[in-house]
């Protein structure tokens, strides 16, 4: 399996995709833009839940690693974009 816990490289996008299919699975992507901004906010908020179940606080540097190696789905991945239409979401699973 991709070595990240996350879906931020193409490599190990694809290397998942095949391990769905190879189960006899039909992988779809579900692409959730979110500005750095926002991103940034949601994290220094999270940093203030010390103390709560599953509260990790992360220090500023790794963002940064973050949005430097993130990349973006490519038009050839076929992913839905999600804009906050669930049925939309919903829709594309029904018809994979």
């Amino acid at each position: 399996m991709p070595g990240s816990r996350g879906l931020w490289l193409r490599e190990d996008r694809d290397t998942w995709k095949k391990t769905v299919q190879a189960a006899g699975g039909r992988p779809l992507l579900v692409y959730l833009p979110v500005e750095k901004s926002e991103l940034l906010r949601r994290l220094d908020q999270r940093n203030q839940r010390v103390g709560e179940p599953n509260a990790l606080t992360v220090p500023p540097r790794p963002p940064d690693d973050f949005f430097a190696r993130f990349e973006p789905r490519a038009d050839d991945e076929n992913a839905i974009v999600y804009t906050g239409d669930v049925d939309a979401v919903d829709a594309a699973l029904a018809g994979s």
